[in-house]
């Protein structure tokens, strides 16, 4: 059998799979040296973790003055056309059949 494989053909495609298989040293680096961000000092910036993006709220809530404005907000909200349309998003689409069912 022979093959009819160009000789340069599979010279080139080792060459590829080579490459392919390294893994330099140097990736992410800059001249071999990683470049480390110093973004903010970690000893002057140790605030308390809080629970997720909404943990600093939780907390502010907890004041009385903060929690009642929240509560009036919410009620304003619930009363206005928006604030419907958002309830009854959240609540689901309306299944007709269930409400034909219900009514007979």
């Amino acid at each position: 059998m022979v093959d009819s494989f160009d000789p340069k053909a599979v010279q080139q495609g080792n060459m590829v799979r080579d490459e392919l298989r390294q893994n330099p040293s140097t990736f992410a680096t800059d001249s071999g040296v990683v470049q480390a961000s110093t973004n903010r000092p970690l000893e002057k910036s140790n605030k308390p973790r809080m629970a997720g993006e909404v943990g600093g709220r939780i907390l502010e809530l907890m004041d009385s003055k903060a929690r009642k404005q929240t509560d009036n907000w919410m009620k304003m909200f619930n009363t206005s056309n928006q604030g419907a349309e958002f309830n009854q998003a959240k609540m689901g689409p309306v299944d007709e059949r269930k409400k034909e069912g219900a009514e007979s």
